[in-house]
C-alpha cells in the first residue's frame, strides 16, 4: 500500500451521512491528510480530476465494479465499509462480490456476525 495524503470522502445521502462523515474528515485532517469531502457522484464524476489519494467507499457491491476498477488503475488506495452486513446470510451475497472486494485494501464492518 502506498502512503496517502489526500483522503477522499464521498457523501452519497447528505441528510443522513454529511455530520458522521464531515466529523471523519475533520479527523482525517488533524492527522495530517488533505481532505476532499463532497457529492459522491460529482467525486466518481470527476475522479481523474481529484488528487490520487486513500477514498472510502461504502459496501462493495457488484454494481459498483467498474467505478472501483477505473479508480483503483488511477492510483486511489480504496478502503470499504458496511455498517450491516450479516456475514453469514442473504446480506452476504447481496453486498459484497469477489470482483469488487479484489479491489479494496481493507475492509471495516460490525455487527453480531462480523466473524
Amino acid at each position: 500500500m502506498t502512503v496517502c495524503h489526500t483522503l477522499l470522502v464521498p457523501v452519497k445521502l447528505r441528510s443522513r451521512e454529511f455530520d458522521a462523515k464531515l466529523l471523519l474528515a475533520c479527523f482525517g485532517a488533524e492527522r495530517g491528510f488533505t481532505v476532499v469531502i463532497g457529492s459522491r457522484m460529482d467525486m466518481f464524476d470527476g475522479i481523474h480530476k481529484l488528487p490520487v489519494g486513500l477514498c472510502l467507499t461504502h459496501g462493495v457491491r457488484y454494481s459498483r465494479a467498474k467505478m472501483l476498477h477505473i479508480m483503483r488503475n488511477l492510483g486511489h488506495d480504496l478502503v470499504g465499509w458496511d455498517e450491516a452486513i450479516d456475514i453469514s446470510g442473504v446480506l452476504r451475497t447481496y453486498r459484497f462480490s469477489r470482483i469488487t472486494t479484489s479491489c479494496i485494501s481493507r475492509f471495516f464492518a460490525w455487527g453480531d456476525a462480523d466473524g
